[in-house]
This record gives C-alpha cells, sequence and structure tokens, in this order.
C-alpha cells in the first residue's frame, strides 16, 4: 500500500508553515491563506486552518533509508527536541524491524521518523531533506473500530500479516505505509497524549479514499486514479 495524499487540519497554520520549511527544509506547495501543503518523498501532506475551536492533533510517521537511521537522527537533533521513552530517545521495534524516533511539530503532531530495515531501501547518499522517502503511518482513529475495519478488509486494506482485528491500535496496510486503526483515548506512543477523533482525508494507492469526519464516522470512496 502507498499513501498518496494526507489532509489534516491545525489550529498553528503559520508556525506550522515556517517549521516545516524552514526548519526541516521541506518543499511547500500550493501555499494559501487558509492551507498549504508539503512534498514529502513520493508523498503529499497537506494542512488545513481547523474552522473550529479544537486543537486537532495527529500521529503520522515519515519513511527514511534502512540504512541512514543514524545520520538521520544527528540531522533531526539539530532541528528539534526528540521524545523519551522510558529514559530513551529512539526505540527498535522487534515485531517490525524497524528502528523510530518522535518529536512534536508546532501543531502538536505526533511526528515519527521510521527506518523500516526490511522495508525501506537502502541508498548511497548520506542523510539529508532528499531521504524522506513517503508518509508511512497516519491515524485513523474512530469509535466505530470494528466496523471501519472490516469495511477496510473488504475494500482491500488487511491487517499488517493478515493479524485479526483487535481493540488495540491496528497496522492496516503492507510493504512500508500503514493505516493506524484505533479508538480514541488510547495513549499515543513516546507521547501522554490520548488519541482524540480529528477530520483527516487519506488517498492511498491512487485511487482509494479514506475520510473521517469530525464525528468519527469513517467514509470510504473510490476515486479516479492519480499519479
Amino acid at each position: 500500500m502507498k499513501i498518496n495524499h494526507v489532509t489534516i487540519q491545525t489550529c498553528a497554520l503559520e508556525e506550522t508553515y515556517s517549521f516545516y520549511t524552514d526548519t526541516f527544509g521541506l518543499l511547500g506547495l500550493n501555499k494559501q491563506q487558509d492551507r498549504f501543503s508539503l512534498q514529502i518523498g513520493s508523498s503529499i501532506l497537506e494542512f488545513v486552518q481547523t474552522m473550529s475551536n479544537s486543537r486537532p492533533f495527529y500521529h503520522f510517521a515519515f519513511n527514511i533509508p534502512a540504512n541512514r537511521f543514524r545520520q538521520a537522527k544527528e540531522w533531526l537533533q539539530k532541528r528539534v527536541i526528540l521524545h523519551l521513552e522510558k529514559g530513551t530517545d529512539e526505540v527498535f521495534f522487534k515485531n517490525f524491524d524497524a528502528y523510530s524516533y518522535y518529536f512534536t511539530d508546532p501543531s502538536g503532531n505526533i511526528v515519527e521518523l521510521i527506518s523500516r530495515q526490511s522495508a525501506s531501501p537502502v541508498v548511497e547518499e548520506p542523510f539529508g531533506i532528499a531521504q524522506i522517502l513517503n508518509i508511512g503511518e497516519i491515524n485513523v482513529t474512530t469509535p466505530r473500530l470494528m466496523e471501519t475495519g472490516e469495511r477496510l478488509i473488504d475494500w482491500g486494506i488487511r491487517p499488517r500479516l493478515d493479524e485479526e482485528l483487535g481493540e488495540g491500535l491496528n497496522f492496516m496496510g503492507e510493504g512500508d505505509s500503514y493505516l493506524l486503526l484505533g479508538r480514541p483515548g488510547r495513549i499515543w506512543f513516546s507521547s501522554d497524549k490520548h488519541a482524540e477523533v480529528h477530520p483527516v482525508t487519506i488517498m492511498v494507492d491512487g485511487s482509494k479514499r479514506i475520510e473521517v469526519t469530525a464525528e468519527g464516522e469513517v467514509l470510504l470512496m473510490s476515486v479516479g486514479t492519480i499519479g
């Protein structure tokens, strides 16, 4: 599965734009008064100014090459403060054969850089912004967890390794990209934040659109192929 385009909301549009373009050096696209987009390797991440009084936040991950975890960490530490979990600022997920670290952006998003040892490519170039490969994870938070999971399976987006759907966090997808399907209220790893329902729109595999409404309803739509 490939995540092509993600649209999320923010209450800190200008600060977030400056952070990702100036501090991170990502390419900003389509900057408007109420929105902007970022080029995340082969993916697009779009921020839209929230029209509510809420402070929306999400969890998303950027994939980086399998052999650039250490270099990327040195690069990242010059730009952000990494989260600590049990006294360490990095983690190895044995079940995923992946190394990660986390930070918070000006919108309050929990952002992860993840180096998937089996699923990500090996590169010769030293780490830089061009080695951020794509969006590897985005949360789909809904109280309708089991119903949404069954509908995603019927739509061809299955749990990782065909695992059974559960009440915890379900990784829906394959390869290097996943929808993180979970209920509101669970605590995000490396954070004290509880998952909340906020609007998000996700395009995957060029033709599948997943939309989470403010009420937590999940809409699945097939659209014209992009890319």
